[in-house]
């Protein structure tokens, strides 16, 4: 028979096992991922919930800053990205555009085999000046999500974003130039407590008022933004259609509902796997670490296309 004491104690025991056990929290388009991994561009070991590899499909590859020497493993080096480009060339993979994919997506035109659609996210000027004359060199197109109104306003002390010229200039060689909000690449209070969330996802708390946004609220504020981010781009691209890539791959449904009252028909989350016809909310393979090695990604890569992964 257990003493009082014993029993005082292997209760509390038993009510911290199971509070560890209904802690669990599933946060819907981050795809178990936490924001401070998302923001910092971290490997993390996901299954993938992607595309079956047996039907047509495309590997959306996604990168976010290069540099010549990375100050940061979620930064490739110039290097190992021109080498992962020789290898998909190599090993017979066929780099498409958006044009390309967009197609396949929303029409069912015909894809080639391994196919791949390259993104980058945040339009960093490395992309300009690194990647891009990479990808001229090697024939090959590509997507740049840019957060708008830093093109527009460049803020000073933050990593050097592209300017609208040199936008211009790679439209005419076959980049896309696509959405990543106007200015809601940010995370922002959402309760009195200062709790974050990414703006696109979290409704705002208002702290003079010492309310939440309403529902009409965060959808006003959300439909305003994106709308200005795809005015800009047609207004000094020219684009023609949408694409945008969720913020640290954050959504939820009302985003999506705002996302398609707009017409932006293509949207692009941070969820591993490859992408085919059944959903326009793209997976994609982060390809863009310097602690990988090229050999490794190209790897991945294989074990996505073969459904190892």
């Amino acid at each position: 028979m257990l003493s009082r004491g014993r029993f005082i104690i292997l209760s509390l025991v038993s009510l911290f096992v199971i509070a560890l056990i209904t802690t669990t929290v599933y946060a819907k388009g981050i795809s178990g991922l936490s924001l401070s991994s998302i923001k910092t561009n971290q490997a993390v070991p996901v299954k993938s919930s992607g595309a079956d590899p047996h039907a047509p499909n495309v590997a959306v590859l996604m990168y976010h800053h290069i540099m010549d020497k990375p100050t940061q493993d979620g930064i490739i080096s110039t290097k190992q990205f021109e080498e992962q480009m020789r290898l998909l060339k190599e090993q017979n993979y066929h780099v498409i555009g958006l044009d390309q994919y967009r197609d396949f997506i929303l029409h069912g035109a015909a894809i080639p085999d391994k196919a791949v659609l390259i993104t980058f996210d945040d339009g960093y000027e490395s992309f300009y000046k690194l990647a891009y004359p990479i990808l001229k060199k090697y024939g090959y197109s590509a997507v740049s999500f840019v957060i708008v109104s830093r093109i527009d306003h460049p803020v000073n002390g933050e990593i050097p974003k592209m300017t609208w010229d040199q936008l211009r200039e790679m439209k005419q060689n076959g980049i896309a130039l696509m959405n990543h909000t106007y200015d809601l690449h940010k995370s922002a209070a959402v309760n009195a407590a200062g709790g974050q969330k990414p703006m696109t996802v979290g409704k705002l708390y208002l702290k003079d008022q010492k309310r939440q946004e309403t529902d009409a609220e965060y959808q006003k504020r959300l439909s305003e933004d994106l709308k200005k981010a795809e005015d800009r781009l047609k207004d000094e691209l020219g684009n023609t259609y949408g694409a945008l890539a969720f913020p640290y791959g954050a959504y939820n449904d009302e985003l999506l509902k705002i996302v398609k009252n707009l017409g932006i028909d293509l949207t692009f989350t941070v969820k591993p796997g490859l992408t085919d016809q059944s959903n326009a909310n793209a997976y994609r393979i982060n390809m863009g670490r310097s602690d990988v090695k090229p050999e490794e990604f190209m790897k991945q890569l294989g074990e996505f296309e073969a459904g190892k992964r």
